[in-house]
């Protein structure tokens, strides 16, 4: 939070976030976020705490961008002896009259078109970057998992020393799309999902964390994961064992 600021902006669309937690998991999420605007810096090792708190911190970080704006402006205006003087508005121009040698009603502007024209393309936009309202209410979901893999992708990287650009320059389309397939096509359950995001996050996913960069290779080798994961422990005793019960087989 920005100095002497003492409220901050929480938005109804948030709940569909909330919703999708439950009881426990959204009661962690509020704390988090109170600890948050608080600048305490909290820390949550609850994978599903961090992934719905993504695009809630993202639209935080923009509103305090306005306000410092607001502030920085207002500080400069009060300097100059108070705020300027606005600008009239050009007068609308006036729709031309019918007559015969104009017989046809004036082509009014199709604002709506101008609006969609201008509206960007989300599935070409950074992912990073994309606010929540942008999305779709279909693929709110797809896009929060994304996200939350995207940050998961580059921390490995880092981890690593290896450069993260690809990963950081990930568009809508291409990260969201792929989870948005595994839940709907190809039946991955979100449990597995989340099976896969806690393996890539451990110590023993370390030959995954160099193989699976992004939701696209995520959704190709999801299978295989899973798999290794929850294969059964290898016994490093039984190998001796074996030894011994041929041994005493010639005793």
């Amino acid at each position: 939070m920005a100095e002497n600021k003492k409220s901050f902006v929480l938005y109804t669309e948030f709940i569909e976030t909330f919703e999708s937690l439950n009881d426990e998991d959204a009661g962690k999420l509020v704390k988090h976020l109170f600890k948050y605007v608080n600048d305490q810096q909290p820390e949550t090792d609850n994978p599903i705490v961090k992934i719905a708190f993504i695009p809630i911190k993202q639209k935080l970080k923009r509103d305090l961008k306005k306000y410092e704006s607001i502030c920085e402006r207002n500080s400069k205006n009060g300097a100059k002896g108070g705020r300027p003087k606005q600008k009239k508005e050009p007068k609308e121009p006036k729709e031309p009259k019918r007559t015969q040698k104009n017989p046809k009603e004036p082509k009014k502007a199709d604002h709506d078109n101008d609006h969609d024209n201008d509206k960007h393309d989300i599935n070409k936009s950074l992912l990073s970057e994309i606010e929540i309202s942008d999305v779709p209410i279909e693929l709110q979901e797809y896009y929060k998992i994304a996200l939350g893999f995207q940050k998961l992708f580059i921390k490995n990287l880092k981890e690593r020393e290896a450069p993260t650009k690809n990963q950081r320059e990930a568009n809508f389309k291409n990260y969201v799309t792929p989870i948005r397939l595994m839940i709907e096509n190809d039946n991955t359950s979100r449990e597995q999902i989340r099976q896969a995001y806690d393996f890539l996050k451990s110590k023993e996913g370390e030959f995954w964390k160099s193989n699976i960069l992004s939701t696209k290779k995520l959704r190709e080798q999801i299978d295989q994961l899973i798999a290794q994961k929850n294969a059964p422990k290898k016994d490093s005793n039984k190998p001796d064992s074996e030894i011994k019960k041929k041994i005493a087989q010639y005793d």
